[in-house]
C-alpha cells in the first residue's frame, strides 16, 4: 500500500445552515463568508433533506436548536442516520438547555454544542477544526479501503430485516442494523446498514460496512478502566463490592468467615508534600507490588483511593492471619529509593471479620478503615482488629464531634497555663496556654482526645481564634500587674496554617489590637509545617512581620529532623520530652539533647527542654547549658486564678521548686 499523509483538500468546503429564522441565516451567511466557504441556507426540515440529496459533498451542517417544524433532536437523527453519517453537525442554542436534553442531543452524534451570543472567531475556529476532523475522517477510510478485501463473508449475524417488495415502504427510507464480521485473513466487526432506495422505477437497497475496530478497542479500554485502577491495575471500587457481595453470600452457605482489610501507608501525605506527587505515585505503585507479591492469586486486592488499599482475605488466611500481617509489615519495611531519596515507610493495617451475614458493605468498609486509622494515630507499622471497645471510642469520638457545635457559645473551653523557667535567674520567663473542655456531661477532656477532632471537622479555626484572643487579654492583664513579664505561647495546627481564612482573620485582630503579637509566642510542630511546605515559608515570614516570636515544637521528632533550623525563621525550639525522659537512661539521647543546644546557641535561638520531672533531669540540662525548661518538677499547667495565687511562689522558690 502506498504512503499516504493527511491533507487538507483545497475544494470549496459546502457549509450547510439550517434555521427557521431568515434573520439569523442572512446573519450566519455574513458570518461564514470566507475564501473557501461555500454558505447554503435551508429554512425548514424539507430544504435540508432536499439540499441533501443534491448536495452529497457537504462538509459540516449547522442546526439552530429552536426550529418550529422539526425540533432539532428528531431531524439531526434522521440526517446522521440516512444522509449524512459521518458530516459533522453543530447545534447553537440560544438558551442553555436542561442537561437531559443536551445529552440526549448528543446521544444522536452531534460534533458540538454552542451557546449564543457565540464570538465570531471561536464559532470560526471551531467550524474549522470540525471540517478538518472531517477531510481526515475521508482521507483514513480511503486509506483503510485498500486492505478491506475484495472478498468477504459474513458471520454471526445478529438481525435480519425482509425487505417489503411494496414500493411505498421502501421508498420511507427506513433501514436496519445487522451487527457481523467480515472475514478473510483477519476478522473485525463490523457494522451493516440497509436503506431502500427509488431511482426512478428501480428499486435497490444500498448496503453500508462500517469498520468498528476502532469503537470496539475503545469499548475495551473503557470497560478495563471501569473495572480497574488506571494507576496501580489493580482492580477498582466496583469490583470490591461485587466481591464482598460474593463473600457474604458464600459465607452464609458454608458458615465460612471473611476478612474485610484496610491497608494504608503511613505519613504517605508528608512524603508526598516533601517529595512532589509525582514521588506519591510511585510509592504508591511500589507498596501495591509489595503487598500483591505478599498475597495469594485468588485474594481481592483493590487500590481504594489515594494511600489506601482493600484486601478480602478468605479463611485460609484467616487462620494464619497474624502471619501474613507479619509478613506485609516486614517486606513494607524495606528501604525504597524515589526520585534518588531513601524512604523508609511503613503501613497500617485493619481487620474487620466478617461474623454476621447481615453486615453490608459499606459497614465492613467502615469498620476496617475506622481500625486503621485508629493504627495510624497510634504511630503506624501495625495491625489491629475491629472490636467493640474501639467501637465505643468511634462513637465518643462522634458525640465530641456534635458536641463541638454549641460548645464555645456555651463557654465549655477553658485555658490552663504552665510556665516556662529560666534556670539562670530562677524566674518564671514565660507560659504555655494549653486548652481544656470542661464538658458539662463527660467532665474535663482533655486535648489529647479532642484536638484531632477538632481538625479533622476544621472546627480548630473557631477554637484557635478563641485560644489566641483569650491568651492575649490575659496577657495583657498580668503584664499591666506585674505577674508576668514574658510572653504566653500558643499552639498553632497544620489546619490553620493551609487556611487563608485563619491568616485574614489573624491580620485583622492584630491591625485592631484584638489581639497584641508582642505579648505572644506562637509554637509549631514539625508535621504541622511539613504538611503545607508550600505554605510554610510565606506563613511564618507573615507572622514575624506581625511581631510574633515563634518556637519549633517537639524538635527531633519531625520527617526532617534538624535541618528545619536553617530554613525557618525560629526564635525558641522545644526539645520535646521523649528525649528528655530518656536522657538519664541512654547516652545516645543525652548527645542528641547536647548537639541541639549547642546547635541552637551557634544560631541564636533559644532553647526549651520540654517535660522535666525530677531534679535529676534539671541538672542535667543544666550542665548541658540549657537555661529554659518547663515540666511538672516545676508546676502543673493552672487556672489563671490559680497561677496569680502562685506565681509569686514558683519566683522566689529559686531551684526548690515544688508541683502546684
Amino acid at each position: 500500500m502506498k504512503n499516504t499523509t493527511l491533507k487538507k483538500t483545497s475544494i470549496a468546503e459546502t457549509i450547510l445552515v439550517v434555521d427557521d429564522s431568515q434573520f439569523r441565516l442572512e446573519s450566519m451567511k455574513t458570518t461564514l463568508n470566507l475564501p473557501g466557504w461555500n454558505v447554503i441556507t435551508a429554512d425548514s426540515g424539507e430544504n435540508v433533506l432536499t439540499w441533501l440529496l443534491t448536495l452529497p459533498n457537504i462538509s459540516l451542517i449547522i442546526l439552530h436548536a429552536q426550529m418550529q417544524d422539526k425540533n432539532r433532536f428528531e431531524l439531526a437523527k434522521l440526517i446522521r442516520q440516512n444522509y449524512a453519517i459521518h458530516v459533522p453537525i453543530l447545534f447553537i442554542s440560544a438558551v442553555h438547555s436542561l442537561d437531559e436534553y443536551i445529552t440526549r442531543d448528543f446521544s444522536v452524534d452531534i460534533s458540538d454544542y454552542l451557546i449564543e451570543p457565540i464570538n465570531k472567531t471561536i464559532l470560526i475556529q471551531c467550524i474549522e477544526l470540525y471540517i478538518n476532523f472531517y477531510h481526515q475522517r475521508h482521507q483514513i477510510k480511503t486509506i483503510n479501503k485498500q486492505a478491506i478485501p475484495k472478498s468477504f463473508r459474513c458471520k454471526h449475524v445478529t438481525h435480519r430485516k425482509k425487505y417489503s417488495q411494496n414500493p411505498a415502504t421502501q421508498g420511507r427510507g427506513e433501514g436496519c442494523k445487522l451487527s457481523g464480521e467480515l472475514k478473510d485473513v483477519s476478522t473485525f466487526p463490523v457494522e451493516i446498514r440497509l436503506r431502500p432506495m427509488c431511482i426512478g422505477d428501480q428499486y435497490f437497497i444500498s448496503i453500508l460496512f462500517r469498520d468498528l475496530s476502532s469503537h470496539k478497542a475503545y469499548e475495551d479500554i473503557i470497560s478495563y478502566q471501569a473495572m480497574h485502577d488506571t494507576l496501580t491495575g489493580l482492580p477498582s471500587r466496583a469490583v470490591l463490592y461485587d466481591r464482598i457481595h460474593q463473600g457474604l453470600i458464600q459465607a452464609q452457605k458454608s458458615s465460612q468467615q471473611f476478612a474485610v482489610i484496610f491497608i494504608g501507608i503511613d505519613r504517605f501525605k508528608v512524603i508526598c508534600n516533601s517529595l512532589g506527587q509525582g514521588a506519591g505515585d510511585q510509592l504508591i505503585i511500589a507498596a501495591a507490588n509489595r503487598i500483591k507479591s505478599a498475597l495469594g492469586k485468588t485474594d481481592t486486592f483493590v487500590h481504594y483511593e489515594s494511600d489506601e488499599f482493600v484486601l478480602l482475605a478468605s479463611l485460609t488466611h484467616i487462620n494464619n492471619i497474624s502471619l501474613l500481617f507479619d509478613k506485609l509489615l516486614k517486606e513494607n519495611k524495606k528501604t525504597l529509593i524515589i526520585n534518588e531519596q531513601e524512604l523508609h515507610i511503613s503501613i497500617s493495617i485493619g481487620v474487620c471479620i466478617v461474623n454476621d451475614d447481615s453486615c453490608q458493605p459499606d459497614e465492613l468498609l467502615k469498620h476496617a478503615n475506622t481500625t486503621m486509622n485508629d493504627v495510624k494515630s497510634k504511630g503506624g507499622g501495625d495491625f489491629q482488629f475491629f472490636s467493640s471497645e474501639l467501637n465505643q471510642r468511634i462513637e465518643r469520638r462522634l458525640a465530641l464531634e456534635m458536641g463541638m457545635v454549641f460548645s464555645l457559645r456555651n463557654k465549655e473551653f477553658v485555658l490552663y497555663y504552665q510556665p516556662k523557667i529560666d534556670l539562670k535567674k530562677n524566674k518564671i520567663a514565660g507560659l504555655e496556654a494549653l486548652v481544656r473542655w470542661q464538658h458539662p456531661e463527660k467532665g474535663m477532656i482533655f486535648p489529647n482526645e479532642f484536638i484531632s477532632v477538632a481538625e479533622e471537622t476544621r472546627f480548630i479555626l473557631p477554637l484557635g481564634e478563641w485560644i489566641l484572643r483569650t491568651a492575649s487579654e490575659q496577657a495583657i492583664e498580668w503584664h499591666r500587674s506585674g505577674i508576668l513579664n514574658g510572653r504566653i505561647a500558643v499552639n498553632i495546627s497544620g489546619v490553620q496554617i493551609a487556611s487563608k481564612e485563619f491568616m485574614s482573620t489573624l491580620k485583622y485582630q492584630v491591625e485592631h489590637k484584638i489581639i497584641h503579637p508582642h505579648l505572644l509566642e506562637l509554637e509549631l510542630t514539625e508535621t504541622s509545617m511539613l504538611e503545607n511546605p508550600n505554605k510554610v515559608g510565606k506563613f511564618l515570614g507573615e507572622l514575624k512581620m506581625m511581631g510574633f516570636t515563634l518556637a519549633l515544637d517537639d524538635f527531633g521528632t519531625g520527617y526532617s529532623g534538624l535541618s528545619w533550623l536553617s530554613e525557618l525563621p525560629c526564635d525558641t525550639i522545644k526539645i520535646d520530652q521523649s528525649f528528655v525522659s530518656k536522657a538519664l537512661l541512654t547516652e545516645k539521647h543525652r548527645i542528641i539533647i547536647n548537639h541541639s543546644i549547642n546547635m541552637a546557641r551557634q544560631l541564636g535561638v533559644n532553647v526549651v527542654a520540654e517535660g522535666v520531672e525530677t531534679r535529676q533531669e534539671q541538672d542535667l540540662l543544666t550542665s548541658m547549658g540549657c537555661e529554659l525548661v518547663q515540666g511538672y518538677f516545676y508546676s502543673k499547667p493552672l487556672q489563671a486564678q490559680k497561677f496569680e495565687q502562685v506565681s509569686n511562689i514558683i519566683n522566689q522558690r529559686g531551684n526548690s521548686f515544688k508541683s502546684y
